[in-house]
């Protein structure tokens, strides 16, 4: 049978280039996370200029998919499903932000309908009748 934390099965050695990684993404590139990421195609390989520059600027960044179930997983103790709520997020419209598989497809996916709220940098940018629509949505119970 196959052990149950798969992480240990995992290693990572750095390719020998004639450039070392920056900083952070060397220390990303080690996290076994980071490798089943690559391994599962939910994230670039480590050594790739992608992942490089992904880890650069954003530490600590993880898949979608991965930040999906985190939040089920955190939400499950209040009985929060699709069946009792409706996604609404303020992500920039532009299409790279809703391309398949990217955060809002999958959330999407999963909540089932989705209240764009439009907006730059998480702010939502609907006003007050935007806000007043959205909340006409929210389940009773």
């Amino acid at each position: 049978t196959p052990p149950d934390d798969l992480m240990s099965a995992f290693s990572y050695k750095a390719p020998i280039t004639s450039t070392p990684l920056p900083n952070k993404a060397s220390i990303a590139a080690l996290k076994q996370s980071n490798q089943v990421f690559a391994w599962l195609d939910m994230a670039p390989a480590p050594e790739s200029p992608c992942f490089i520059s992904l880890h650069e600027h954003f530490p600590g960044c993880v898949p979608g998919q991965v930040i999906l179930q985190r939040l089920v997983q955190a939400l499950r103790r209040f009985n929060v499903t699709p069946q009792n709520t409706i996604f609404g997020h303020s992500i920039c419209p532009d299409e790279i932000n809703n391309a398949k598989d990217g955060l809002a497809y999958t959330m999407r996916e999963h909540w089932g309908s989705c209240f764009p709220m439009g907006g730059i940098g998480g702010a939502p940018f609907v006003g007050k009748s935007g806000f007043a629509s959205f909340t006409s949505h929210v389940p009773d119970t």
